[in-house]
């Protein structure tokens, strides 16, 4: 294929809106000029507080002369998070994507992948291609395997020519992401081994959400508070059997949860609060082998206020800033310190 230029801008965290000014600014100098840019993390962000640069965004999106860095919701993702963890982040990546830019991107951007859990999480989120950043590859392009008769193309920065907006000359032809990798597909020989997805899905109906749906009956609440650890346990299996498309793991699933519903144990067991109108939605471990907590509060009514949120069970005590409708999620260790997490459960797409 032809010697393409793939010009990559990550945002600066300390000037997202900044940012996004150079990047318009790259697009506006030279119209043959194409960039991938930013995480969904950064549009919501400049949705939120620059609507007239989202409108152009939205515009240069359409065009096809912007593409964003598909794949997961921010580009800190650890593998050592949860598995639901990694299916919410990127779901929600595309979700976002799907509702304000109408369309999904097939290809991801991001750290090398060890985990095949997260290789399996991507392909049931619509990802075919997933570009590892400065991975040491051993070859130009390679599969990632899921280990579930799954796989996704994988490749390195090092390999393509990747250059940032400031490297790109007017010799440079630049193309998203998408494309090229729609190209490289086309004249691949080994067509077969590529797994039958329909991409024009709706992301509503895609696999990784209905595994979601699933599992929200796994809620740990009252299996924390029963102290059933082994039950927590029982419940990582069936997440992960979940994931790996086992037929019994669903039933497994609803096996665990019919079997809590009968323990007895109100969120007011566990936390209190000084709002009339937030409430507890999740309480449940952190990830597997921690002994922190994800305590999350949702204000259920258009209401801001700066609330007390205090936790018997967990000896903690700390304070909100919580705005209508919002979910908020801390992380709080075995000491009680609560500290706001970056766990992506509390998106607002």
């Amino acid at each position: 294929m032809k010697n393409y230029t793939l010009a990559v801008l990550k945002a600066d965290k300390n000037d997202i809106a900044g940012s996004f000014a150079k990047a318009i600014a790259f697009l506006e100098k030279n119209e043959k000029n194409i960039l991938n840019a930013f995480y969904a993390s950064d549009y919501k962000f400049i949705k939120k507080n620059e609507p007239e640069t989202f409108e152009k965004v939205k515009a240069l999106v359409a065009s096809g002369r912007l593409q964003p860095l598909a794949g997961w919701w921010n580009d800190s993702t650890d593998e050592k998070i949860s598995d639901e963890n990694m299916a919410r982040n990127t779901l929600y990546s595309q979700k976002f994507f799907m509702k304000n830019f109408g369309k999904v991107f097939r290809t991801a951007y991001g750290k090398k992948l060890t985990n095949p859990c997260a290789i399996e999480i991507l392909f049931r989120s619509r990802i075919n291609c997933y570009v590892e950043e400065d991975a040491d590859a051993k070859a130009d392009y390679y599969w990632l395997d899921s280990k579930n008769l799954n796989r996704i193309l994988g490749t390195s920065t090092k390999v393509l020519n990747f250059k940032s907006i400031d490297e790109v000359t007017d010799e440079d032809t630049t193309i998203t992401l998408d494309e090229y990798f729609h190209m490289f597909y086309n004249n691949l020989d080994d067509v077969d081994a590529i797994a039958d997805v329909d991409f024009s899905d709706s992301l509503p109906e895609s696999e990784t959400e209905k595994l979601l749906l699933q599992c929200e009956v796994l809620d740990v609440v009252n299996v924390v508070k029963n102290g059933a650890e082994s039950k927590i346990k029982e419940i990582n299996k069936a997440w992960k059997a979940l994931l790996s498309g086992f037929p019994c793991a669903k039933e497994k699933a609803e096996a665990i949860a019919k079997e809590l519903e009968n323990v007895q144990a109100a969120p007011s067991d566990i936390f209190e609060t000084t709002s009339e109108t937030a409430e507890l939605v999740a309480f449940r471990k952190c990830c597997k082998n921690s002994d922190k907590i994800i305590l999350r509060i949702r204000q259920t009514k258009p209401v801001s206020e700066k609330i007390i949120v205090k936790s018997k069970l967990l000896d903690a005590c700390f304070w909100v800033d919580i705005e209508p409708y919002e979910i908020r999620s801390f992380i709080i260790d075995a000491d009680g310190i609560a500290v706001e997490s970056n766990i992506i459960e509390n998106i607002d797409i």
